[in-house]
């Protein structure tokens, strides 16, 4: 576990990061709602929260932030396990920034070394790479407060993580400790 020594905010070291993302690229197929019990039980963390019709909350046993995994389901069955690689960082900005922006620049030297060229980039001010991996995509993002590893299923709707609008993932665990 890294701690910035400046602000004290944790991030996954790159031993933590390349098991992350070994786990996740490992799994061999797409996950599904549908089969949620099963879902669970291959990414092996223990559940906090659910499943319910939205979700579960798994614990992941690593440190930044709150140590758990949010495994998202849509109607449709596709799923979304998202691991924050980073606490959250947003004050002070310019701190906030570089520390999110070494963190993601680390993550992903560690998934390219593991997984090889990303097949997706976008670079900016909330910068996404990805790669395709047996159940899915495997995505890097620096989304203003977080650097997140998540995997999607291949049929999961990318603007169901960032629009709070259609993210239904918020009632799964009322009053859970996140």
């Amino acid at each position: 576990m890294g701690i910035s020594g400046l602000t004290g905010w944790r991030v996954l070291d790159r031993e933590e990061v390349a098991r992350l993302a070994a786990h996740l690229a490992a799994l061999p197929a797409p996950l599904t709602a549908y089969a949620a019990e099963e879902a669970v039980r291959q990414l092996g963390w223990p559940v906090v929260a659910g499943p319910s019709f939205g979700g579960a909350v798994l614990r992941t046993g690593l440190a930044p932030y709150d140590g758990f995994a949010d495994l998202r389901f849509t109607e449709s069955g596709a799923t979304a396990v998202v691991v924050r690689v980073t606490d959250p960082a947003r004050e002070p900005a310019a701190p906030a920034t570089s520390f999110r922006r070494d963190a993601f620049a680390l993550a992903v030297a560690v998934v390219r070394e593991l997984l090889g060229p990303p097949d997706e980039r976008q670079p900016g001010g909330s910068p996404l790479v990805s790669w395709s991996v047996p159940a899915g995509r495997l995505r890097l993002t620096d989304d203003g407060a977080f650097v997140e590893l998540t995997l999607l299923s291949p049929d999961y709707p990318t603007g169901h993580l960032t629009d709070p609008e259609s993210d239904d993932f918020d009632d799964v665990a009322p009053g859970a400790d996140r």
